[in-house]
């Protein structure tokens, strides 16, 4: 940095033989920095101004055809240096596929597959930063042309094909194609036919052409399209010469010269032969007919089977070939008629003696059905019944009101010309029914022997007669006789049956009995409760609570027939029921007896109680006898449990695989309950725990939404509340450099974040590259780790992250990235020797300065302008600096303000500019407090004290420029200046409080002292351009907040255009 002084002599002018010092320091300086250059990491950016580019191979697409030609258009992809980046299209899914102009942005392919498709483009900067895209493009599946129909006309039909006369044009049509990709003019026609010597067809879709040689031929039809889809389709015709007529013959099968009516035979007409060898049997059309009523048609088909007609007849054939030519036959046929055959049935009707009988007046049926014709004729049935009734009809009923014997007969008529009719008759015996009757029976005890007759029962027609007789109603008969004797054990009401049977024939009768037996005390009872034991509890609400006592259970002892302890079956529960509901305090009777006031009726109470206290209430049971009985039933009052909150430790929201504590707050209005109360947890996830505390730890293994149910138990009733808590995967760790795919060297700075729920904590984030050693990173969550990617070989390799949260919870991601530090090992000697030669440069100028430029050191001596003293009052404020210690390097401090990434810059260093005049020397300070400049008078003491104009702010100079000159001089004024020059412009480093000076026009300022580098403000700058001149043009570059491309522009513009998106700024 060359220095002006606005004086002359050896002070302020710059010595010849310092010039040499200052040329070699700014080679060191060019040195040092290209050897940075030389060697950027190639995980990080290359260079501060430099991004790798942005590939964009398009989207994918699809439905193209094959050997259709199409365009890969990368010209969307994106770099601040478009124009000169290389490019590369490729094909990733197949070998060996061409690309035309591979190396341009726009190339072109030929579909040659019907598989999909995937191309690779590469676009590389000129600093060797690269980017890859993919497209799919998927073909469409060609479609083969389709052959519904082809048509050979005009043709007859044969047994296997159309046939054709020799020598007759016969036009060939397959128009109908269609093809879904291509028009019929876009399709390829190939006719041929296998018979050797027919010749070639016209390939065309329509034509006509005579077929020459004779017999069968195939003629194949084959279509393809553009597209390599190919149809074929084959029709078989056949070539013949002029046709003869056929030759009828037939045979009736069985062969006899008399057939029964109704006889199954056989027409067979196979022996049939025709002279043309193209017709057959198949090809044939076959009548049949009979003279009888007027010549009717039998039938069709070469063969036929029908049922012989009575008569005597003659069955003619007629046959027509394919051709239209006729030849008929014929046979004679006598079929003569059989008898039929009656038969009588009688469904349901019994049978006494092998005689089949009746009952007078009842309905009987009779059945001719199973009556017959061998000629399978339709029958007529006549009846005639015995008593001078008739009926005709194969199926009758019929009912005799005399008992005695009828003689049935049947006659059947099948209505043939002879031997047409058939009869049989059947006996049928007509039975009167006997009369049962049970002699009247007293009321009976219970071990009373009793006498039962039948007297009163008899028959009309005088059949032997049965007795039997059923005590106790299940249907079994228990004794038999016309007189008998029963004992009852049981009381009860019993109904005796008696049944009389003649032998075909019986009659019932039946009659109630009464039974007694001595009376027992009824037995007191209600449902779920025995005496003894433990209180009935009542669930309470706000200590109100309802009950119901049920006491259909009791039981007396003398309605129990059965003995069995219950009333079932016909027993009836006889009782009566009365209720006392306070039975420990005396009614509105007010006769000193407590449990006797029965204020309620039936078999089932319903009441209220209050409070948790205990109640007795009294039953009573009376039987029809008279006697009664009691049970005193005790019952307590109970307030169910509240949940009144279901707390968590992680609220509601948690990862898998981590901890969270439910607590359970619960409320029991009943006294002294609610520290003794017990808890069920059920978690959702089907675990549960029971008869715990009100807190509980739990661990879901499982992401999900679950209920979590607490149930409380007070050692009566429980209560009951629910909650919802959702567990997730930890999912928030991010790599967000380098990404799968990226090329490493040198020393990167591997960063990324972590998203993680509020109520967890960041334990620790490691790192570590392939199988070795986890390395912690710094600054979670959004973490970093520095890797020297030299300690690696070259090659892939793979990164690892895990995070790990204070419940345990981890997760853990990974890249894929390549190491390649050759060509920076290569250079490694290279550099080393360039940065060796640098600092023994720099240390030689250094010692020259510091040898012969004393004179220029009066600037580097002055602190800061108005450093504030020691224990400053509240006007007086710190001046923010940040500790970078004397002789280091990088930017000067950054005081409070907007951050560069805000829209503010660098800090300006302070700039306070001193003016002289004549003899009365002022100079010109700016305040570290309020940031103002002021105007002070140099009385020539040291320190200087000053005070702020603007804020009142104190502080003091230790030197000012002349200082030197003022004390070599003899405190004297300075010579007046011969030839004016531009008078540099002192400033004050923030950092080292150091005082040096400018003497050209420059962006930024490096402090001598600290080493320290910051930009101006525009009151400097303003300064350095009315003292130096018009600053220097420097071209830099921003990045557009809108597109993110790079733009230029001069220090001294104001405003920019951005030359992508048009966005200003």
């Amino acid at each position: 940095m060359q220095e002006y002084s606005s004086r002359k002599g050896p002070g302020r002018a710059v010595s010849a033989r310092y010039f040499p010092l200052l040329v070699i320091l700014v080679i060191a300086l060019l040195l040092f920095t290209s050897a940075i250059i030389i060697s950027p990491g190639r995980g990080e950016e290359a260079a501060a101004d430099n991004e790798p580019p942005v590939a964009d191979a398009g989207a994918d697409y699809s439905d193209v055809l094959l050997n259709e030609v199409h365009m890969l258009d990368g010209s969307n992809s994106t770099d601040e240096d478009i124009e000169n980046c290389t490019w590369l299209w490729e094909c990733t899914s197949h070998t060996g596929v061409e690309i035309q102009d591979s190396d341009s942005p726009v190339a072109f392919y030929t579909v040659f597959t019907e598989e999909p498709i995937v191309f690779r483009l590469t676009v590389t900067d000129p600093e060797g930063l690269w980017d890859t895209d993919e497209i799919r493009v998927t073909p469409a599946i060609n479609n083969d042309p389709v052959l519904d129909t082809l048509s050979i006309l005009p043709a007859d039909s044969g047994p296997e094909g159309p046939f054709y006369e020799i020598g007759t044009p016969v036009e060939f049509n397959a128009t109908s194609v269609t093809d879904a990709e291509s028009s019929l003019e876009e399709l390829s026609f190939s006719w041929s036919s296998d018979v050797p010597g027919e010749g070639a067809f016209p390939a065309e879709p329509a034509f006509f052409r005579k077929m020459n040689i004779l017999g069968w031929h195939n003629i194949t039809l084959a279509v393809s399209d553009p597209n390599g889809g190919h149809s074929e389709l084959v029709k078989r015709i056949y070539v013949r010469e002029d046709p003869l007529p056929p030759t009828a013959s037939f045979t009736i099968w069985p062969i006899r010269s008399v057939y029964d009516k109704g006889e199954k035979i056989t027409l067979d007409a196979s022996a049939t032969s025709d002279p043309n060898s193209f017709d057959t049997l198949e090809t044939m059309n076959f009548t049949w007919s009979t003279n009888l009523t007027g010549g009717r048609v039998l039938g069709y088909g070469c063969t036929l089977d029908i049922s012989a007609e009575e008569g005597d007849q003659n069955i003619s054939l007629e046959v027509t070939d394919a051709d239209g030519l006729r030849s008929t036959a014929w046979e004679h046929l006598l079929v003569v008629n059989q008898p039929p055959s009656a038969v009588i049935t009688t469904p349901g009707m019994g049978e006494r003696n092998g005689v089949r009988t009746v009952n007078v007046s009842q309905t009987a049926s009779l059945s001719g059905w199973m009556s017959s014709d061998p000629n399978g004729d339709r029958l007529e049935y006549l009846w005639d019944l015995g008593d001078g009734s008739r009926a005709a009809g194969v199926n009758i009923t019929h009912a005799w009101t005399v008992h005695g014997t009828y003689n049935v007969t049947l006659e059947v008529d099948d209505g043939s010309m002879k031997d047409s009719t058939a009869s049989t008759v059947t006996r049928i015996d007509v039975n009167t029914i006997p009369e049962a009757v049970i002699e009247y029976v007293r009321e009976l005890t219970v071990g009373e022997p009793y006498r039962f007759s039948a007297n009163g029962s008899g028959d009309e027609d005088g059949d032997h007669l049965t007795y039997r007789w059923d005590f106790d109603g299940d249907g079994i008969f228990d004794q038999t006789g016309f007189n008998t004797t029963y004992t009852f054990d049981e009381e009860g009401t019993f109904e005796v049956l008696l049944r009389v049977d003649d032998g075909f024939a019986w009659s019932e009768a039946s009659v109630e009995v009464e039974v007694a037996i001595p009376n027992d005390p009824p037995i007191a009872r209600i449902v779920g409760y025995e005496e003894g034991d433990d209180p009935i509890i009542v669930p309470l609400d706000d200590n109100v609570g309802d009950v119901e006592l049920d006491a259909s259970v009791s039981i007396d002892p003398d309605d129990d027939i059965n003995n069995n302890g219950v009333i079932d079956g016909k027993e009836r529960n006889n009782l009566t029921f009365s209720w006392d509901i306070d039975a420990g305090k005396d009614g509105p009777d007010d006769d000193q007896i407590p449990d006797n006031d029965f204020t309620r009726k039936g078999r089932v109470l319903r009441m209220s109680i209050e409070d948790d206290r205990i109640l007795r209430v009294r039953l009573n049971v009376t039987d029809r006898g008279g006697l009664s009985s009691y049970l005193l039933i005790e019952l307590k009052g109970d307030n169910p449990p509240e949940v009144l909150e279901i707390k968590t430790s992680k609220q509601y929201k948690l990862y898998v695989n981590s901890t969270v504590e439910f607590t359970c707050t619960a409320d029991d209005q009943d006294s002294g309950q609610t520290r003794n109360l017990k808890y069920t947890w059920n978690f959702g996830d089907g675990s549960v725990v029971e008869n715990v505390s009100s807190s509980y730890s739990h661990k879901y293994r499982d992401a999900g939404t679950y209920e979590v149910t607490a149930r409380v138990f007070d050692g009566y009733l429980w209560g009951e509340g629910r909650t919802t808590i959702t567990v997730v995967e930890f999912d928030g760790l991010d790599i967000r450099f380098p990404r799968d795919g990226s090329v490493l060297s040198g020393r990167v700075k591997l960063r990324g974040t972590v998203d993680y729920l509020v109520a967890y904590r960041i334990d620790e984030v490691y790192v570590k590259v392939d199988n070795g050693e986890w390395m912690r990173a710094s600054n979670p969550p959004d973490w970093e780790y520095d890797l020297d990617t030299l300690g690696y070989p070259d090659g892939p390799h793979t990164i690892h992250v895990k995070v790990v949260l204070d419940t345990g919870v981890e997760q853990e991601l990974s890249v894929d990235v390549t190491i390649q530090n050759s060509e920076v090992k290569d250079n490694t000697g290279l550099i080393t020797g360039i940065i060796i030669i640098v600092i023994v440069l720099a240390v030689i100028g250094l010692l020259s300065y510091l040898l012969f430029g004393k004179r220029r050191r009066r600037s580097r001596d002055l602190l800061y302008s108005m450093p504030p003293p020691p224990g400053a009052g509240p006007g007086i404020p710190s001046i923010p600096q940040t500790g970078i210690p004397p002789g280091a390097g990088g930017i000067a401090a950054v005081p409070p303000g907007p951050s560069p990434e805000a829209g503010g810059g660098p800090p300006a260093l302070e700039t306070p500019a001193p003016e002289e005049e004549e003899r009365k020397r002022n100079i010109r300070v700016k305040c570290p407090a309020c940031g103002k400049m002021f105007r002070a008078e140099d009385t020539g003491e040291r320190p200087l004290e000053l005070t702020c104009t603007h804020c009142g702010a104190k502080g003091s100079i230790a030197r000012i420029p002349g200082d030197e000159d003022r004390e070599k001089d003899g405190g004297g004024e300075a010579p007046e200046e011969e030839e004016p020059e531009p008078e540099p412009v002192p400033i004050i480093c923030p950092s080292c409080s150091g005082l040096f000076e400018l003497s050209e026009v420059a962006e930024q300022a490096k402090c001598p002292f600290c080493g320290a580098v910051g930009d101006l403000d525009e009151e400097t700058m303003a300064t350095l351009e009315e003292r130096l001149g018009q600053p220097k043009e420097k071209e830099v570059t921003g990045r557009c907040p809108s597109c993110q491309g790079k733009c230029s522009l001069k220090y001294t513009d104001t405003e920019i255009i951005c030359p992508f998106s048009g966005v200003s700024g």
